[in-house]
């Protein structure tokens, strides 16, 4: 009975913490031509800007998480395409209260064509005119400016589309 007390009142108190927030930024990758970025992430937030920049970028907020151990970071591209990983290790035990956090934030030139996949996180884009595919399981889906075709899709979460000029195909599973 004092073990279940005094575990509930260490939680309760929030004595288990993400502990620091680290930035990890990955080499851009340099582009020629139209582009197709597919980011794959299974959890964690993700958000896709755009700019006059002739490379992709690539920057990711952790906390809670061993970056060796818990996280799988990668940009590769192959040819006109680029792929981004971004998957977690959960190598989560019984007393393990760490809270964690994962958000991904993408640049890339206004005119590539973008694909997210998302397991559990919300995706965000802005700006982005060429097609864009996003699929999240459990998350919120928030377009804003986007250009061509546009395919949205959450399990559970509202979508929220602005400024959008194409052909649009959007459902949710359970939301707004």
């Amino acid at each position: 009975m004092t073990l279940r007390l005094l575990l509930a009142l260490t939680l309760a108190s929030g004595c288990f913490s993400a502990g620091p927030r680290i930035a990890t930024t990955m080499p851009p990758v340099p582009i020629v031509g139209h582009v197709h970025v597919r980011i794959t992430a299974d959890d964690g937030s993700v958000r896709v800007t755009t700019a006059d920049v002739a490379q992709v970028e690539m920057q990711v907020q952790s906390s809670g998480y061993d970056l060796k151990r818990d996280l799988e970071l990668s940009m590769t591209p192959h040819g006109s395409d680029v792929d981004i990983v971004a998957r977690t290790h959960d190598d989560w035990h019984f007393f393990n209260f760490t809270r964690r956090s994962l958000h991904i934030d993408v640049r890339v030139l206004r005119d590539a064509d973008v694909a997210v996949r998302s397991g559990d996180g919300s995706v965000e884009l802005d700006a982005v005119e060429g097609n864009v595919d996003v699929h999240t399981g459990d998350g919120s889906v928030e377009v804003r400016g986007a250009r061509g075709r546009i395919r949205l899709h959450t399990g559970d979460g509202s979508i929220i589309g602005r400024d959008l000029d194409g052909a649009i195909d959007a459902s949710t599973g359970d939301g707004s």
